[in-house]
Protein backbone atom coordinates (compact mmCIF):
# COMPACT_ATOMS: atom_id res chain seq x y z
CA UNK A 1 0.00 0.00 0.00
CA UNK A 2 0.83 3.46 -0.44
CA UNK A 3 2.30 5.59 2.35
CA UNK A 4 0.15 8.68 3.62
CA UNK A 5 1.80 11.42 5.55
CA UNK A 6 0.99 14.55 6.92
CA UNK A 7 2.66 17.51 6.06
CA UNK A 8 1.89 21.55 7.23
CA UNK A 9 2.64 24.71 4.35
CA UNK A 10 2.07 28.56 4.68
CA UNK A 11 0.05 30.62 2.20
CA UNK A 12 2.60 32.66 -0.07
CA UNK A 13 1.74 35.34 -1.25
CA UNK A 14 4.16 37.93 -4.60
CA UNK A 15 7.71 38.48 -2.85
CA UNK A 16 10.52 40.15 -4.29
CA UNK A 17 13.92 38.51 -4.40
CA UNK A 18 15.37 39.47 -0.96
CA UNK A 19 12.09 38.59 0.45
CA UNK A 20 12.04 35.08 -1.25
CA UNK A 21 15.79 34.97 0.23
CA UNK A 22 14.85 35.02 3.47
CA UNK A 23 12.24 32.92 3.70
CA UNK A 24 14.75 30.02 1.82
CA UNK A 25 17.15 30.73 4.54
CA UNK A 26 14.77 29.85 6.80
CA UNK A 27 14.09 26.58 5.78
CA UNK A 28 11.69 27.18 3.30
CA UNK A 29 10.61 25.97 -0.31
CA UNK A 30 8.77 28.09 -1.93
CA UNK A 31 5.69 25.33 -4.11
CA UNK A 32 2.29 25.41 -5.95
CA UNK A 33 -0.43 23.01 -5.63
CA UNK A 34 -2.50 22.63 -8.69
CA UNK A 35 -5.90 21.12 -9.21
CA UNK A 36 -7.49 20.16 -12.44
CA UNK A 37 -10.67 22.41 -13.25
CA UNK A 38 -9.35 24.74 -10.22
CA UNK A 39 -7.05 27.77 -9.31
CA UNK A 40 -3.36 26.62 -8.59
CA UNK A 41 -2.64 27.75 -4.76
CA UNK A 42 0.84 29.45 -3.82
CA UNK A 43 2.78 28.05 -0.75
CA UNK A 44 6.03 27.57 1.32
CA UNK A 45 6.55 24.19 2.73
CA UNK A 46 9.40 22.48 4.77
CA UNK A 47 13.10 21.98 3.08
CA UNK A 48 13.61 18.68 5.32
CA UNK A 49 10.12 17.03 5.07
CA UNK A 50 11.07 17.25 1.16
CA UNK A 51 14.63 16.06 1.97
CA UNK A 52 13.51 13.14 4.18
CA UNK A 53 10.50 12.48 2.12
CA UNK A 54 9.46 8.53 1.58
CA UNK A 55 10.80 7.05 -1.43
CA UNK A 56 8.48 6.34 -4.24
CA UNK A 57 4.97 7.83 -4.45
CA UNK A 58 3.36 8.72 -1.38
CA UNK A 59 -0.02 10.45 -0.41
CA UNK A 60 -0.35 14.09 1.36
CA UNK A 61 -2.31 15.38 3.41
CA UNK A 62 -1.27 18.54 3.04
CA UNK A 63 -2.59 21.48 5.60
CA UNK A 64 -2.03 25.22 4.57
CA UNK A 65 -2.42 27.82 7.36
CA UNK A 66 -5.53 30.00 6.54
CA UNK A 67 -7.37 27.41 4.81
CA UNK A 68 -9.71 25.10 6.71
CA UNK A 69 -9.56 21.98 5.14
CA UNK A 70 -5.94 20.12 4.51
CA UNK A 71 -5.20 19.00 0.48
CA UNK A 72 -5.43 15.25 -0.54
CA UNK A 73 -2.39 15.13 -2.79
CA UNK A 74 0.98 13.49 -3.98
CA UNK A 75 4.58 15.11 -5.11
CA UNK A 76 4.74 15.88 -8.90
CA UNK A 77 7.85 16.84 -9.25
CA UNK A 78 10.57 18.34 -7.43
CA UNK A 79 13.38 21.21 -9.02
CA UNK A 80 17.22 21.20 -7.62
CA UNK A 81 19.97 23.36 -7.40
CA UNK A 82 22.32 20.76 -7.76
CA UNK A 83 25.36 23.51 -7.62
CA UNK A 84 23.72 24.52 -4.22
CA UNK A 85 22.53 20.67 -3.77
CA UNK A 86 19.34 22.08 -2.36
CA UNK A 87 15.62 21.61 -3.43
CA UNK A 88 14.23 25.16 -4.83
CA UNK A 89 10.66 24.20 -5.84
CA UNK A 90 8.44 21.90 -5.43
CA UNK A 91 5.24 20.91 -7.20
CA UNK A 92 1.70 19.28 -5.68
CA UNK A 93 -1.54 17.27 -7.61
CA UNK A 94 -4.12 17.71 -5.68
CA UNK A 95 -5.74 14.15 -5.80
CA UNK A 96 -9.98 13.75 -6.40
CA UNK A 97 -11.83 10.56 -5.48
CA UNK A 98 -13.31 8.65 -8.29
CA UNK A 99 -11.28 10.77 -10.81
CA UNK A 100 -8.26 9.05 -12.32
CA UNK A 101 -5.00 11.25 -13.15
CA UNK A 102 -1.74 10.21 -14.64
CA UNK A 103 1.26 9.58 -12.13
CA UNK A 104 4.88 8.50 -12.64
CA UNK A 105 5.86 5.11 -10.78
CA UNK A 106 9.31 4.14 -10.51
CA UNK A 107 10.22 0.90 -11.46
CA UNK A 108 11.88 -1.11 -8.14
CA UNK A 109 14.62 -3.86 -8.98
CA UNK A 110 13.55 -7.08 -6.59
CA UNK A 111 15.54 -10.86 -6.38
CA UNK A 112 18.92 -11.57 -6.83
CA UNK A 113 19.93 -12.13 -10.24
CA UNK A 114 22.25 -15.30 -11.06
CA UNK A 115 23.82 -13.27 -14.11
CA UNK A 116 25.22 -11.42 -11.20
CA UNK A 117 27.29 -14.22 -10.17
CA UNK A 118 28.26 -15.45 -13.40
CA UNK A 119 30.09 -12.01 -13.94
CA UNK A 120 27.20 -10.06 -15.52
CA UNK A 121 26.49 -6.67 -14.91
CA UNK A 122 22.58 -5.28 -14.56
CA UNK A 123 21.87 -2.65 -16.75
CA UNK A 124 19.10 -0.15 -15.87
CA UNK A 125 17.30 1.64 -18.83
CA UNK A 126 14.07 2.54 -18.07
CA UNK A 127 13.86 3.65 -14.15
CA UNK A 128 9.98 4.97 -14.18
CA UNK A 129 6.86 4.50 -16.16
CA UNK A 130 3.45 6.67 -16.34
CA UNK A 131 0.43 5.19 -15.44
CA UNK A 132 -3.48 6.20 -15.33
CA UNK A 133 -5.35 5.20 -12.53
CA UNK A 134 -7.45 5.95 -9.59
CA UNK A 135 -6.04 7.95 -6.25
CA UNK A 136 -6.58 4.83 -4.00
CA UNK A 137 -5.07 2.41 -6.24
CA UNK A 138 -1.68 4.77 -6.69
CA UNK A 139 1.01 2.14 -6.08
CA UNK A 140 4.54 3.62 -4.38
CA UNK A 141 6.16 1.54 -6.59
CA UNK A 142 6.45 -1.38 -9.67
CA UNK A 143 8.44 -4.51 -8.49
CA UNK A 144 10.00 -5.70 -11.54
CA UNK A 145 11.91 -9.13 -10.65
CA UNK A 146 15.24 -9.74 -11.74
CA UNK A 147 15.82 -13.19 -10.09
CA UNK A 148 15.83 -15.49 -13.57
CA UNK A 149 18.03 -12.77 -15.02
CA UNK A 150 20.91 -14.43 -16.96
CA UNK A 151 23.51 -12.92 -19.24
CA UNK A 152 22.32 -11.90 -22.08
CA UNK A 153 18.51 -12.12 -20.71
CA UNK A 154 15.99 -8.30 -20.65
CA UNK A 155 13.15 -7.73 -19.24
CA UNK A 156 11.27 -5.11 -21.61
CA UNK A 157 8.41 -2.60 -20.90
CA UNK A 158 6.11 -5.21 -22.95
CA UNK A 159 6.68 -7.96 -20.26
CA UNK A 160 5.26 -6.39 -17.40
CA UNK A 161 1.79 -7.44 -15.95
CA UNK A 162 0.55 -4.38 -14.82
CA UNK A 163 -2.19 -4.58 -12.34
CA UNK A 164 -6.21 -4.39 -13.70
CA UNK A 165 -6.46 -1.10 -12.26
CA UNK A 166 -3.25 0.79 -13.23
CA UNK A 167 -3.31 1.40 -17.44
CA UNK A 168 0.14 2.05 -18.65
CA UNK A 169 0.47 5.45 -20.57
CA UNK A 170 4.24 5.30 -21.30
CA UNK A 171 6.56 4.03 -22.56
CA UNK A 172 5.01 1.83 -24.48
CA UNK A 173 8.21 -0.09 -25.12
CA UNK A 174 11.83 -0.08 -24.75
CA UNK A 175 14.37 -2.12 -22.33
CA UNK A 176 13.92 -1.59 -18.48
CA UNK A 177 16.76 -3.57 -17.53
CA UNK A 178 19.51 -6.38 -18.67
CA UNK A 179 21.95 -8.82 -17.97
CA UNK A 180 25.32 -7.64 -19.76
CA UNK A 181 28.50 -9.89 -20.04
CA UNK A 182 30.89 -7.96 -18.22
CA UNK A 183 33.94 -9.42 -19.62
CA UNK A 184 32.44 -8.75 -23.62
CA UNK A 185 31.98 -5.09 -22.26
CA UNK A 186 35.55 -4.87 -21.62
CA UNK A 187 36.39 -5.57 -24.44
CA UNK A 188 34.16 -3.51 -26.16
CA UNK A 189 35.50 -0.96 -24.19
CA UNK A 190 39.11 -1.22 -24.65
CA UNK A 191 38.46 -2.03 -28.59
CA UNK A 192 37.37 1.32 -28.98
CA UNK A 193 40.12 3.32 -26.55
CA UNK A 194 42.01 1.73 -28.99
CA UNK A 195 40.46 2.85 -32.06
CA UNK A 196 40.31 6.36 -30.62
CA UNK A 197 43.81 6.44 -29.48
CA UNK A 198 45.54 9.38 -32.44
CA UNK A 199 48.72 8.27 -34.21
CA UNK A 200 51.55 10.86 -32.81
CA UNK A 201 53.92 12.20 -35.07
CA UNK A 202 57.07 13.80 -33.84
CA UNK A 203 58.42 16.15 -36.54
CA UNK A 204 61.59 18.27 -36.09
CA UNK A 205 61.39 21.56 -36.17
CA UNK A 206 63.61 22.66 -39.30
CA UNK A 207 67.03 23.74 -38.66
Amino acid sequence: MIQNIKWEATKRKEMTKGELKIQKAAGLVPAIITRRGEDSISIFVNHMDLVKRPSGNFRIELKVKGIGEPFDCFLKELQHDYVANTIIHADFQGLTVGEELDIDVPFELVGTAPGVKAGGILNTSITSCKIRTLPKNIPGTIQIDVSELQIGDSINITDVKFAAEHTLVEPLEGSIVSMIDKRKEEEETEEASEIAEPEIITEKAAE
